[in-house]
C-alpha cells in the first residue's frame, strides 16, 4: 500500500474536508430535539417480545476525569470528588431500573463496554457495584460469547488496578496513548511517560486479558512525520492487539479547552494525511490488518477474521464482530439503538440526575428511521465495513440512488472507487476517503460540518 503515502494535494482539497465517522446513520448531530422519552419507551416495549432471547450490547458512559486533556471532545466532568461520583452511581442504578421496566428484564447481555471520560474514576468498588446492578436487571451472557471491555488511562492506573479489572470479568482493555512524543504530550496537556503505558500493558498480559488496544491520535500540535515514526516504533514494540488511529478535530468554538492548544503548531492537512499513511504502511508491514477507516488489528484477531469473511459491523463503539445488536446505553450522553430508533441521553450531569431521580428516562434527543434511512444505513455500513456495496442488495434497487451513483463519477475518475453495474468498490486509495464516499449517500449532509476532516 506504498501508494497511500503519496496523495496529491488536489485530492485532499477535493475530498478531505470535514465529514461524519458514521458510527450511526443518521449521525447524532442530525437527531431531533423534538424526540421524546415516550418514543424511546415505546421502542423498548416494542422490542420486548421480539428480542426476548436476543443478546443486547450495554454501554456505560462515565464522564469523570481527574484532569482535563486539551484535545478531548468527549463529554466529561473534571473531578475527583467522591460524593459526586457516588451520586452518579446511585443515579445509574435508577436509570437501569427504569429502562428495564420497559424491556424484558433479565435480557441476556452479549457485550458490555465502559467508556468515558475515565471509567476507572468509579474505583474498583464502584465498578463492582455497577456490574452488580447490571446483573440484577440483565442476564449474563454465555461465557463463550460474552465480552466486557473498558477504557483505561495509564496515568490513572496504579499497580494492581488492571488485575482487579480482570478479576471483575473484563477481558478487553483499551489504553489512551495518543502519542509517545513528550513535546506533543505537553502540547495537549497529557504528559504520559511511556514506562507507565508499558507497565499497564505488561500487567494486562500477565493477568490474561484477551485483548489490549491502543488509541492513537494524529493531527495533534507539534506532530510531524519523523516524530510520529518514533511513536509507531514504540507501538509496534509493545504490540497491542487492536489499534484506533483517530484524526484530531480542532473545533475550539465547540470545545473551549481546545483554545489552549497552539493552533500554529497543528500539522497541515497534507501532513496529517502523511501521518496516517505512514501509520497504515508501518502497521500493515508489522502484521496488522487495516480493518477499515482508522482501525487496525492483528491478523488472528476477531475483527480481522470478521473483515475477511464479510461479517464486520459498526456501531457507536466503532468496528465490531457483533451483528445488528440492540445497544442500550446508560449515563450522560449515552446513545441507545433499539430496532429503528436512536435515543440520546441528556448531556448535562445535573439535568441527567434530576430526570432520573424523578423516575423518568433521561432522553434529550433522537430519531426514528424511515425506510429510506434504513436503506442508506445499510449502504454506508457496507462501504465502511466491506469497502464495497451492491445497491440492488443493500439499497433495495440501484434506481433509487441514481443521483448518488452518478455523483460518484469524479471519485471514480480520481481512482478512489470502481463502479460495476450496481456495485461500488473502493480502491486502497479510496479507503482513505471512505467518509467522503459515504457522505454522497447521506441525505442529511448539508450546511456547516461539526466533524473532523476526512483527511
Amino acid at each position: 500500500m506504498e501508494e497511500l503515502v503519496i496523495v496529491s494535494p488536489s485530492l485532499v482539497q477535493r475530498y478531505g474536508g470535514p465529514g461524519p465517522r458514521y458510527t450511526s446513520y443518521p449521525t447524532a448531530d442530525r437527531f431531533s430535539d423534538g424526540f421524546r422519552e415516550l418514543e424511546y419507551r415505546n421502542a423498548l416495549e416494542r422490542n420486548r417480545d421480539r428480542g426476548r432471547d436476543q443478546p443486547v450490547s450495554v454501554y456505560l458512559h462515565v464522564p469523570f476525569c481527574p484532569s482535563g486533556c486539551w484535545y478531548c471532545a468527549c463529554n466529561k466532568v473534571v473531578t475527583r470528588h467522591r460524593p459526586t461520583i457516588d451520586r452518579y452511581l446511585a443515579t445509574l442504578h435508577r436509570e437501569v431500573e427504569s429502562a428495564t421496566a420497559h424491556l424484558d428484564r433479565h435480557r441476556p447481555i452479549g457485550d458490555l463496554h465502559l467508556g468515558g471520560g475515565t471509567p476507572t474514576t468509579l474505583g474498583p468498588d464502584g465498578i463492582e457495584a455497577w456490574l452488580e446492578t447490571i446483573n440484577t436487571f440483565f442476564r449474563p451472557g454465555s461465557a463463550d460469547g460474552f465480552e466486557a471491555s473498558i477504557e483505561v488511562d495509564p496515568r490513572e492506573s496504579p499497580p494492581g488496578l488492571v488485575t482487579t479489572l480482570r478479576q471483575l470479568g473484563f477481558d478487553r482493555i483499551s489504553l489512551g496513548v495518543q502519542d509517545f512524543d513528550p513535546r506533543v504530550q505537553a502540547g495537549i496537556h497529557r504528559v504520559q511517560p511511556i514506562e507507565r503505558t508499558e507497565a499497564v500493558v505488561e500487567e494486562a498480559r500477565a493477568v490474561g486479558f484477551s485483548s489490549v488496544g491502543f488509541d492513537l491520535v494524529y493531527g495533534l500540535p507539534h506532530q510531524r512525520p519523523a516524530s510520529f515514526q518514533g511513536t509507531l516504533d514504540e507501538v509496534i514494540r509493545l504490540g497491542p492487539d487492536r489499534l484506533s488511529v483517530f484524526r484530531y478535530a480542532h473545533l475550539p468554538a465547540r470545545f473551549p479547552a481546545q483554545r489552549k492548544i497552539d493552533a500554529s503548531a497543528l500539522p497541515s492537512p497534507q501532513t496529517c494525511l502523511k501521518l496516517f499513511a505512514d501509520a497504515v504502511e508501518r502497521l500493515t508491514s508489522a502484521g496488522y490488518v487495516h480493518i477499515g477507516m482508522d482501525h487496525f488489528a492483528r491478523a488472528n484477531d476477531g475483527l480481522a477474521r470478521a473483515q475477511g469473511d464479510g461479517t464486520l459491523h459498526r456501531n457507536f463503539m466503532g468496528y465490531t464482530t457483533r451483528a445488528a445488536r440492540d445497544v442500550i446505553a446508560f449515563g450522560v450522553t449515552g446513545i441507545s439503538c433499539v430496532d429503528d430508533v436512536y435515543a440520546q441521553n441528556v448531556g448535562r450531569l445535573s439535568r441527567y440526575q434530576a430526570l432520573v431521580e424523578s423516575g423518568r428516562l433521561p432522553i434529550e434527543r433522537g430519531t426514528r428511521l424511515t425506510p429510506d434511512d434504513r436503506r442508506r444505513r445499510r449502504i454506508i455500513d457496507a462501504l465502511m465495513c466491506r469497502s464495497s456495496v451492491d445497491l440492488d442488495t443493500e439499497g433495495g434497487g440501484a434506481d433509487r440512488f441514481r443521483t448518488e451513483f452518478e455523483a460518484l463519477v469524479d471519485f471514480e475518475r480520481d481512482g478512489l472507487l470502481r463502479r460495476d453495474g450496481p456495485r461500488i468498490t473502493l480502491t486502497d486509495l479510496g479507503r482513505l476517503f471512505v467518509r467522503a464516499v459515504c457522505r454522497v449517500f447521506d441525505r442529511y449532509a448539508s450546511g456547516a460540518s461539526k466533524h473532523s476532516r476526512v483527511a
